[in-house]
C-alpha cells in the first residue's frame, strides 16, 4: 500500500529539473573530456549514459515495491545522489591517469578506461532511479510524467550552451550538480526540511556565483598545454572559455615559441616574437606579433603555403580557418588585393587583434575582412569569386599525427567541399590546401585522390595538369588550379622550391630525378603513389593500399579515418612495435569502450535480469505480453530513436558549424516534441498512431 502522504500528485518540478540537469551534464561532460582528455570521449559519455538508464530499468525490477511505498522520499535520495555525485565522480576520474596512447601496448589503460567508464556511469544511474521511479509510482500518470521528462530533458540541452557561454565548464557543472539536489529537496515530503534544503542550495548557489570558486580542471599529462606549463616561467596570458573550445594563449622568454609551420630548410629568416595557442590543450600554433613592418614577417614567404603566391599576382584571397592568423600574415607579406578571413572562433579573432596585429583596423595594409562564421557555410552563402582560397593547418600537429582525430567528422575536406571551392575560384584561380606530412602517407593521398576526382566531375581532361604538390620535412601543399597550370607557373614553383629546400613530388612535368632531394626518405612515397593515382587502374591500386585514401563525402565525413582492418596485422608485425603507432587510437579507444559498454550491459542489465525474473516469474506468474514481445518492441523503439537522432547530429554539424552546436539542438527538438507526442498520445486511437508512425518513416529520406 502506498503510504507516501504526497504520492496522489507527482512531483513535477522535480521531474523537470532533474531532466534537464540529466542531459545539460550529459553534454557539459563532453566539453570536459574534451579539455581534460580527447574529444572521443563524447561517443563515451553518450554509450555509459544509456548504460546507466538501462542498469537503472534493471534495478527498479528489484526495489520497486519498497521505492513505491514512498516514493517521494525515494525520489529525493536518488536525484541527490546524482547532484552530489555528478561533481564528486567527475573529479575522481581526473585522478585516474589514462592515456589512450598506450592502449596497443598494455591491458592496463584498458582497465583504466574501464574504470572511468563505470565511474561516470554512478550519476547517470541515479538520475534514472529517479525517474523511472516517478513512472512506476504514479498510476495513470505516466504520460505526462514521461512528457514532464523529456520536456526537461530537451531544455537542459539549450540550458548547458547557454551556461557555458557565461560560466568555466568546471563551474557550469557545480551548477548542474546544484540543480540535481535542489531537485531532489523539493520533492522531500517535510515542508520543514524541504523549506530548509532550499535555504542551503540557495547559499550554495550564491557562493558560488558571487566568489567563483570551483576547483581547476587536471588536464592530462600527455596534453600539449601541460606539458608546455612545466616550463618554469610559462605565463599564461588568456584562457578563454565558450561552448566550443577553451583557448589559453601562453608565453614564455626562457622557452620562447618558435612556430612557422613547413619553414623550408635553406630558410636564415629570424621569426618576431610569438605567442603560444592551445586549443582544448592542442597546440594550435601561435600568434605573430606584426608592428606594420613586412620585413619582420619574412618568413612567411619561406613555408610551402606561399608557393600559391608564387603563381597568382595581386590575388583576392580567402582564408577558411584563419586560425592563429599566420595565413593573414601570409597575405599581407604578399601584398595581395583584399583577404576575407573566415574563423569559426570569436576568441582567435580577438586575441589576434589585442596580440599579433593590435592595429590593424587602422593600418595601411590590404583591406582585410573577418567573418566568424563556419567556413562551409561560409561560402556556401556568397557569390564572389576569388582567385585564391586558402586552407592552412586548421588542426592541431600533435593531434593529427597520433590519429586521433580519426573519428571527429570533418567537413572541410569532403568531395562536396572541395567542389564548393572551386566554384567560388575565378576563371585562373587556385586552391591551396597545406597539411600535415604522414609517413607513409595517408592524409595527404586523400586529399590529391579527392582533387581529382572533383576535377574529373568538373570536366576535366586531363586533371593532373591543375594540380601541384610539394613538401617540406613537416608539410605537404596541394595547389589545385581551376586551369591547366601553365609552363610559366611551373617554372616558378620549380624556382620557389630550389630557393627554399622543397621537395617538388608532383608536377605535371615531373621527372623522377626532380624528387626526393631535400627532405629526403627512404623512397619518394608521395611522388610514386601521386603517379599511381593518376595512372590507369588507380581503383584497384586504391584498394590495395594500407590505408584507406578514398575521398570522403558530406554523408561520410570522417576524413582523418584510414585505418584499414585487413592489414592489422601487418602493423602489428613490424619491429619494435613501431607498426603500432600508425594505428588511429581514437578508433581504437572507441572498440575498447565497446567492448566495455558490452560487458558492463551484460553485468549490470542482461543478467540480473535475467536471474531476477526467473525467480520472480516462478513466485508470480506473468499473464501479460511474453517479455520477448516487450523486448523485441522497446529495443526496437530505442534503436530506431538512436539511429534517427545520430543521423541528425551527424547532418546538422555541417549545417550549424559544430558538433556541440549540432547535439544541442538535434536532442532538445527531438525530446521537446516527444514530450509533446507523450503528452497527446492517450488521446489518439492505435489507428491514428500507426498513421503517425507511418508519416515519420516516410518523412525521414525528406
Amino acid at each position: 500500500m502506498n503510504t507516501d502522504p504526497g504520492s496522489s500528485s507527482a512531483p513535477w518540478f522535480g521531474v523537470v529539473l532533474l531532466a534537464l540537469a540529466g542531459l545539460a551534464y550529459e553534454v557539459l561532460l563532453t566539453r570536459l573530456f574534451a579539455i581534460i582528455q580527447w574529444h572521443h570521449f563524447a561517443y563515451m559519455i553518450i554509450s555509459l549514459a544509456l548504460l546507466g538508464y538501462g542498469a537503472s530499468g534493471a534495478l527498479l525490477v528489484f526495489v520497486r515495491r519498497n521505492w513505491t511505498a514512498r516514493p517521494r522520499f525515494y525520489f529525493a535520495i536518488n536525484a541527490i545522489a546524482f547532484g552530489l555525485l555528478s561533481v564528486l565522480v567527475f573529479l575522481l576520474t581526473q585522478q585516474v591517469d589514462f592515456n589512450p596512447f598506450e592502449l596497443a601496448w598494455g591491458w592496463s589503460q584498458s582497465l583504466k578506461l574501464a574504470l572511468v567508464y563505470f565511474l561516470l556511469m554512478l550519476p547517470f544511474l541515479f538520475v534514472a532511479n529517479a525517474l523511472g521511479l516517478a513512472l512506476v509510482a504514479y498510476r495513470g500518470q505516466e504520460n505526462r510524467i514521461y512528457s514532464a521528462d523529456l520536456l526537461g530533458a530537451g531544455t537542459g540541452g539549450l540550458v548547458i550552451i547557454g551556461l557555458l557561454f557565461l560560466l568555466p565548464p568546471m563551474q557550469a557543472l557545480l551548477l548542474v550538480g546544484l540543480a540535481g539536489c535542489v531537485a531532489g529537496i523539493s520533492s522531500i515530503e517535510s515542508a520543514r526540511w524541504r523549506n530548509r534544503g532550499m535555504l542551503l542550495a540557495l547559499i550554495l548557489s550564491l557562493g558560488f556565483g558571487l566568489t567563483g570558486v570551483y576547483p581547476p580542471l587536471k588536464m592530462s599529462s600527455y596534453k600539449d598545454l601541460a606539458q608546455a606549463m612545466q616550463i618554469g616561467d610559462m605565463q599564461q596570458l588568456q584562457v578563454k572559455d565558450t561552448p566550443l573550445g577553451q583557448f589559453h594563449l601562453t608565453r614564455s622568454d626562457r622557452v620562447p615559441a618558435r612556430h612557422a609551420p613547413g619553414l623550408g630548410l635553406a630558410s636564415v629568416t629570424s621569426l618576431p616574437r610569438q605567442y603560444s595557442l592551445f586549443y582544448d590543450g592542442h597546440g594550435n600554433g601561435a600568434l605573430t606579433e606584426f608592428t606594420g613592418d613586412r620585413d619582420s614577417i619574412a618568413f612567411v614567404a619561406e613555408l610551402t603555403s606561399a608557393a600559391a603566391y608564387q603563381l597568382s599576382a595581386n590575388p583576392r584571397v580567402l582564408v577558411l580557418g584563419a586560425g592563429s592568423g599566420l595565413p593573414v600574415l601570409q597575405a599581407t607579406y604578399h601584398r595581395v588585393q583584399s583577404v576575407d578571413a573566415v574563423e569559426l572562433h570569436r576568441p582567435l579573432i580577438d586575441m589576434f587583434s589585442e596580440y599579433s596585429w593590435p592595429d590593424w583596423t587602422q593600418s595601411s595594409q590590404p583591406e582585410i575582412r573577418w567573418h566568424n562564421r563556419e567556413p562551409r557555410s561560409f561560402i556556401r552563402h556568397i557569390d564572389e569569386r576569388y582567385d585564391l582560397i586558402q586552407l592552412m593547418l586548421v588542426d592541431a600537429y600533435s593531434a593529427g599525427a597520433a590519429g586521433l582525430h580519426a573519428l571527429q567528422e570533418n567537413y572541410l575536406y569532403t568531395s562536396q567541399a572541395m567542389a564548393d571551392y572551386l566554384a567560388h575560384l575565378s576563371a585562373d584561380g587556385l586552391l591551396s590546401i597545406t597539411r600535415w606530412y604522414d609517413s607513409p602517407p595517408r592524409d595527404s593521398l586523400r586529399l590529391i585522390a579527392t582533387a581529382l576526382e572533383v576535377l574529373e566531375e568538373m570536366g576535366a581532361e586531363q586533371p593532373g595538369r591543375h594540380l601541384l604538390v610539394l613538401r617540406s620535412w613537416q608539410t605537404v601543399t596541394v595547389i589545385i588550379a581551376k586551369q591547366p597550370l601553365k609552363p610559366e607557373q611551373l617554372t616558378s614553383i620549380r624556382q620557389f622550391c630550389q630557393q627554399h629546400g622543397f621537395d617538388l613530388s608532383y608536377a605535371v612535368d615531373i621527372q623522377p630525378d626532380e624528387v626526393n632531394r631535400y627532405n629526403r626518405s627512404h623512397q619518394p612515397f608521395l611522388y610514386q603513389a601521386t603517379q599511381a593515382l593518376l595512372a590507369e587502374g588507380s581503383a584497384a591500386w586504391k584498394g590495395n593500399y594500407p590505408f584507406d585514401i578514398a575521398p570522403v563525402s558530406d554523408g561520410r565525413p570522417y576524413y582523418f579515418h584510414s585505418f584499414r582492418w585487413a592489414y592489422l596485422d601487418r602493423l602489428l608485425d613490424q619491429a619494435a612495435g613501431l607498426g603500432k603507432a600508425q594505428i588511429e587510437w581514437g578508433y581504437l579507444v572507441l572498440w575498447v569502450t565497446l567492448v566495455v559498454a558490452i560487458a558492463g550491459s551484460f553485468l549490470l542489465i542482461m543478467l540480473p535480469l535475467w536471474f531476477g525474473l526467473r525467480s520472480q516469474t516462478a513466485r508470480e506468474p506473468d499473464h501479460g505480453p511474453s517479455r520477448l514481445r516487450l523486448f523485441v518492441y522497446f529495443s526496437g523503439l530505442g534503436l530506431g530513436f538512436m539511429f534517427i537522432e545520430i543521423a541528425f547530429i551527424q547532418y546538422f554539424i555541417l549545417l550549424l558549424g559544430h558538433p556541440l552546436y549540432s547535439i544541442a539542438i538535434v536532442l532538445t527538438s527531438f525530446l521537446l516534441f516527444a514530450g509533446v507526442g507523450s503528452f497527446v498520445a492517450r488521446r489518439w486511437s492505435h489507428s491514428g498512431l500507426r498513421w503517425v508512425l507511418l508519416g515519420i518513416v516516410l518523412a525521414l529520406p525528406l
